[in-house]
């Protein structure tokens, strides 16, 4: 999203290959479950989806105003920092405000609930969309296009799909969802601490890996599929700042920001999911930081987009970052 357009870059060269002007001042963007819609939305509650179009009669190699096609406009009963996520089946869920909406793919509103609270992290199941809301209680919803259902509250807790399983990283352990009772059941007690400044991904062979942060301790916790403990280590003298996790490619990767007022760094280790051994692949920093979280995400074999800290964005190729690095033995 830039300047209130989608824009769509090789990832070869980071070179445009199109760009795609919106008629709402674009905050958030989301793809749907299936690939085919992209959303935008405002601060309004402005919403507009484009298609993607047949790529034989789209020029890519150069610069496109038109890689992307309208396809409707809706206005939403909202004010306020829009959050889009996808619905299974195609569709999203809108929140704004303390609201949530349902919108379907041809731009119909679903279903509104109100007062809900805001959304701080979700999972997407291929039945349901497994939202958890940031607020004081806490708590925890599952959504189709029916419209969301209440769980066992669970104050500010990130989900992820290990398996056909949901798991809960939350502030005082891990918890597994029960997804025919909608009750949680603890898996493994963690001291106290920030889950917003921590993250949890499953592991590509089974199970997760949660990097969690308390009052005296920075720890990596790897859980087996059946919620066993299969190694943890403390990465307090190796990391600083908020800390992110990505899992591609059969490889996982420990991402860590640290920001100050004028400066920001990122690290990105690679982690050996068996032994519990990180190696420092890559690192970056910038005296204009950005505002927000680092994001990245696997664009193919071995390679991950990230923002490298001030908005710049890098493509790194994970396995021969590796193995360059291993060979000069510096793992940690």
């Amino acid at each position: 999203v830039e300047d209130n357009a989608l824009v769509g870059i090789n990832v070869l060269d980071g070179e445009l290959r199109w760009r795609q002007p919106s008629s709402v001042a674009v905050i958030d963007a989301v793809i749907d479950g299936d690939r085919s819609t992209v959303y935008a939305a405002d601060y309004v509650g402005r919403i507009e989806a484009f298609g993607f179009p047949d790529t034989d009669s789209v020029e890519m190699t150069v610069p496109s105003e038109s890689a992307l096609v309208p396809l409707w406009k809706t206005k939403l009963d909202a004010v306020g920092f829009p959050t889009l996520m996808p619905l299974p089946g195609g569709g999203i869920v809108v929140s704004s405000g303390r609201n949530l909406f349902g919108v379907s793919q041809a731009g119909e509103l679903l279903w509104e609930q109100d007062t809900v609270g805001r959304v701080f992290d979700w999972a997407l199941t291929n039945e349901h969309l497994v939202v958890s809301i940031l607020s004081r209680e806490g708590s925890l919803w599952t959504i189709d296009e029916s419209g969301p259902v209440a769980t066992a509250p669970r104050s500010s807790s990130r989900p992820v799909m290990v398996g056909d399983q949901v798991m809960l990283y939350d502030s005082d352990g891990i918890y597994r969802l029960d997804p025919g009772t909608l009750s949680t059941e603890l898996l493994y007690a963690l001291p106290r601490g920030s889950p917003w400044l921590g993250d949890v991904v499953a592991l590509p062979d089974g199970g997760l890996l949660s990097a969690h942060m308390d009052r005296f301790d920075r720890r990596l916790i790897a859980l087996n599929a059946d919620g066993t403990v299969r190694w943890q280590r403390s990465i307090s003298h190796v990391v600083r700042g908020q800390q992110f996790l990505l899992a591609h490619d059969g490889r996982v990767f420990l991402i860590s920001k640290d920001a100050t007022g004028s400066f920001s760094e990122v690290t990105v280790y690679a982690v050996d999911s068996h032994s519990a051994e990180l190696t420092r692949i890559f690192k970056a920093g910038s005296r204009n930081p950005a505002p927000g979280d680092t994001w990245s995400f696997g664009i193919g074999d071995d390679r991950i987009l990230i923002e490298a800290g001030g908005g710049g964005i890098a493509v790194l190729d994970t396995r021969m970052a590796t193995e360059a690095v291993k060979q000069a033995g510096r793992s940690q």
